[in-house]
């Protein structure tokens, strides 16, 4: 059988990849390491270069002869805007392809109370706004990400519970209409993921995120090192596993879903609070600074919490390893705002139930979920890279 040559635009994205894997590499470097020819790789140098996707950034030193000249790349070249839709809002903001997060932009709003169209207009007067106050031109821009909750698949939401009135709407096509640039619709969970993956440092390939929202329980799982959304594109639904519970007042056992079980109705029910709002937040979530106030009073309550807490997250983590076995388990969202002695008393009940252990850390949201979106947008823009 005659083998094919490799395409050009193989060559391009293989070299791209190891340019930006180095901060500073020769082209005889570059020829050394993928075994491609010194005039492929000038050739291809040459395409990066004059799109500015690359660029040179001086001499290396040599043991004799001329001087390499160095090339790094540049994350600059393009700029990416991302749009997160929550229930709670709507948030937009520019990067660029390093993970440089510009100023944020927010409309506070109960979305799960807006139309579509009310939904799609905010969503272009954020964009707007962002790239009038960003200074770049829009040629700059070249990708705009959005987050949305929900079941996505090519660019569709496919299910929301949350959104449902997204579900099925022309969000990509009345977008991409628009701007006229490249557009990506994916699930917030999924990209929450994907953030914390890209500040892991290739430390793992194999991790599963849990992630307690305001909403429910949800699930990101990276198998070698790429996200796994499954045949249907609704792998990581977590808070869907379901788990036997006590029923204290019936006095009997029952099934239910494992966000329910944690969910913050049972917890405000274990710790006895009868006003809700009194620890509340406008967004739904719980307020965790009067909370700490309450079980700091009352430690019984306080052990009573985190030891059902910690029962069912070991369960968790548990099912997790028997069936995926990752490297990391990382434990984010609202949870790990009940501090490090959660997570002892987690790591304790592993160690007591004999439940198969694995590596689990807590994990606070910085910027994960539009981290895991300059993630999505920058393999896509590499991806397109001959045609931009």
């Amino acid at each position: 059988m005659i083998k094919k040559k490799p395409a050009q635009k193989d060559n391009l994205l293989l070299i791209l990849e190891q340019i930006k894997a180095n901060h500073s590499i020769t082209r005889s470097e570059l020829s050394k390491i993928l075994a491609i020819s010194p005039p492929a790789i000038s050739k291809n140098i040459e395409i990066l270069l004059s799109k500015g996707i690359i660029k040179e950034i001086g001499f290396k030193k040599s043991s004799g002869g001329r001087k390499p000249i160095a090339l790094t790349y540049n994350f600059n070249f393009c700029k990416i805007i991302v749009v997160c839709i929550t229930t709670n809002g709507i948030e937009a903001c520019f990067s660029n392809l390093k993970g440089f997060i510009g100023k944020k932009y927010y409309i506070k709003k109960d979305v799960s109370l807006m139309t579509y169209k009310e939904i799609i207009s905010d969503v272009m007067m954020l964009i707007d706004q962002v790239i009038e106050s960003s200074g770049k031109l829009y040629e700059d821009f070249k990708n705009i990400t959005v987050i949305v909750p929900g079941i996505v698949s090519q660019n569709k939401v496919l299910v929301s519970n949350i959104l449902p009135q997204i579900c099925g709407s022309g969000l990509y096509e009345d977008l991409y209409s628009h701007y006229k640039i490249n557009i990506l619709i994916k699930n917030d969970i999924n990209s929450k993921t994907l953030g914390q993956f890209s500040q892991l440092a290739n430390n793992y390939q194999n991790i599963v995120y849990i992630s307690s929202e305001n909403t429910g329980v949800g699930g990101g799982i990276i198998i070698d090192g790429e996200i796994f959304e499954g045949s249907y594109f609704g792998a990581g639904e977590i808070g869907y596993l379901v788990f036997e519970v006590f029923d204290e007042e019936n006095k009997t056992l029952r099934l239910d879903y494992f966000e329910n079980i944690v969910s913050k109705e049972n917890i405000f029910k274990i710790l006895q609070i009868n006003s809700v709002s009194e620890y509340t937040k406008e967004d739904g979530s719980i307020n965790f600074e009067m909370l700490e106030n309450k079980l700091e009073s009352n430690k019984v309550i306080k052990n009573k919490l985190f030891d059902y807490l910690a029962k069912y997250y070991a369960m968790l983590i548990h099912n997790i390893s028997t069936t995926i076995n990752p490297e990391l388990i990382i434990l984010s969202g609202n949870l790990v705002n009940f501090g490090e002695k959660l997570y002892e008393c987690i790591i304790q009940k592993l160690k007591d139930l004999e439940l198969l252990h694995t590596n689990v850390k807590f994990s606070k949201e910085n910027d994960h979920k539009i981290l895991g979106a300059i993630y999505y947008a920058s393999n896509f823009i590499n991806s397109k890279i001959l045609s931009m």
